[in-house]
């Protein structure tokens, strides 16, 4: 029987992003049951290794908005537009908001069916979603990351979480951190994987970081827009280390003490599964959404102060008091955990091979 052939479209293969990562990784697991390609928009540098072929529209990412949204409204529907026409897929599964509104557009502009499905998380009324309404319900399927975000829409989605390779992170976890990185291990060590963006509450967390009472090193991996105006905030804080982005993270979440994640808000953050899968102890802020579910926490449950589960700590939103004695007793405890499987890449690949089934189907 002929494999269906499916194309992913995502904005970019960028190290650091979320859904970027999540495709590369996704698009491997698939490629074992079905002809997958990936389409971007953009090239980076730095960018995620992938497993399948690649088309690319070789453009340089652009901050100016109206460069962008005339790209993302206009120009690169049509250029999709015309590269569908010349490239039969049964299946275009769009990621995350840039690449979700590209391809609804497009969908409304050809004159044969394109059979869609929309990853996206629904978080805020800054979403697409939220702004373009009509157009985005307009696709075959939507596909989002957690449970929380089914609660937030009012039409019908699928929860299908992010995957991690847990046979590639326990293989790069054991390589050896070397020269000056290596001494930083020396005391206990706090990791913080992510952006340097206003999303990911750094200097919040900085702040607070001021009254741990353990003598212990914090390691920032990322970068962003943020990175200078941090750097000088915390130029007093002499334990605070910037180390830039990495290809390998997980040698540094195997290695440290804590993760922690004090995000305002999170889609299902796959910096936080990470670090599970690479057995580290993890105190999370309960953002929207994801901690919650990542930690084992009922969606319903009220917070008043910590919860410690099997696999870390989730804190009151935004409560500094409560991160800090979480992080306090993480710290003192300085226990591993046994690595999460839960969202291991065969199992994710299962439920998606079962929604592919559906649609078939119907």
């Amino acid at each position: 029987m002929k494999k269906k052939k499916i194309l992913f479209i995502v904005s970019n293969l960028k190290v650091g992003g979320g859904a970027e990562n999540s495709v590369a990784i996704l698009t491997k697991g698939l490629a074992k049951y079905y002809v997958v390609e990936i389409l971007t928009f953009y090239n980076f540098k730095n960018e995620y290794e992938y497993f399948v072929k690649r088309h690319n529209f070789n453009y340089n990412y652009a901050n100016n908005i109206i460069i962008k949204s005339f790209r993302i409204l206009v120009y690169f529907p049509l250029k999709l537009r015309q590269f569908l026409k010349n490239n039969k897929y049964d299946l275009v599964v769009s990621n995350a908001e840039d690449a979700n509104m590209v391809a609804l557009i497009c969908k409304k502009m050809l004159k044969f069916k394109l059979w869609t499905f929309i990853r996206n998380n629904i978080l805020s009324k800054g979403n697409a979603y939220y702004r373009f309404k009509n157009l985005h319900n307009t696709a075959d399927k939507t596909i989002v990351l957690t449970k929380a975000m089914q609660k937030r829409v009012k039409f019908d989605t699928v929860a299908i979480g992010n995957a991690i390779e847990l046979d590639e992170i326990n293989k790069k976890k054991k390589e050896a951190i070397t020269g000056k990185e290596k001494k930083l291990f020396e005391k206990k060590t706090i990791v913080m994987v992510g952006r340097l963006v206003s999303q990911k509450n750094y200097a919040w967390f900085f702040d607070m970081f001021k009254d741990i009472e353990e003598d212990v090193n914090l390691l920032v991996i990322g970068n962003g827009p943020l990175e200078q105006e941090l750097k000088e905030k915390t130029k007093n804080q002499k334990n605070i280390h910037f180390l830039g982005t990495k290809n390998n993270v997980y040698k540094y979440l195997n290695k440290a003490d804590v993760f922690v994640l004090p995000s305002l808000f999170e889609g299902m953050p796959r910096a936080l599964m990470e670090a599970l899968a690479s057995g580290c102890v993890c105190v999370a802020n309960d953002c929207q959404t994801g901690p919650r579910e990542l930690l084992g926490v009922e969606l319903n449950k009220e917070l008043k102060t910590y919860n410690k589960t099997k696999y870390g700590y989730i804190v009151p939103f935004n409560n500094k008091d409560e991160f800090k004695k979480a992080l306090d007793d993480a710290l003192k405890k300085g226990k591993k955990i046994k690595s999460d499987t839960r969202f291991e890449l065969n199992n994710i690949i299962e439920k998606w091979i079962r929604e592919i089934k559906k649609g078939e189907t119907n």
